[in-house]
């Protein structure tokens, strides 16, 4: 059976060093980078009614071109994906019961050290009989 959004071993990688590591410089040191990743594209994943987390039951990918990367659980009510790449995302994130969402346009830039991240709230409706 194929999974819909498969998780690539690369990403539960990256997974594993996520953290939220930065960059420090003074004006007469040379800026010194931390070796973490940062996920560019967070998504906070709920019941538009309840408020209820949805992202452990929930599945997802961004899509930047042909670059697809599945959303990774990281919390009951988040999910991340595009470990320190920059670019123009569509979001998408599905779950049985509930309509689909999707965004468009989410623009994760480039920063000293790492991307500067994006977080997306998706608030799924549920689907009425």
């Amino acid at each position: 059976m194929t999974r819909p959004f498969p998780i690539r071993p690369s990403a539960l990688l990256l997974a594993a060093l996520f953290t939220l590591g930065a960059c420090s410089s003074s004006p007469t040191a040379p800026i010194v980078c931390d070796a973490s990743a940062r996920a560019g594209i967070t998504v906070t994943i709920k019941d538009a009614e309840t408020l209820v987390p949805l992202a452990a039951t929930a599945r997802g990918v961004v899509r930047d071109g042909a670059y697809v990367d599945s959303l990774m659980l990281v919390a009951p009510d988040t999910r991340v994906a595009a470990f320190e790449r920059a670019g123009t995302y569509s979001v998408e994130v599905r779950l049985t019961g509930y309509q689909n969402f999707t965004a468009s346009g989410v623009r994760v830039t480039a920063g000293t050290c790492h991307v500067n991240a994006v977080v997306v709230p998706a608030l799924l409706l549920k689907l009425r009989s």
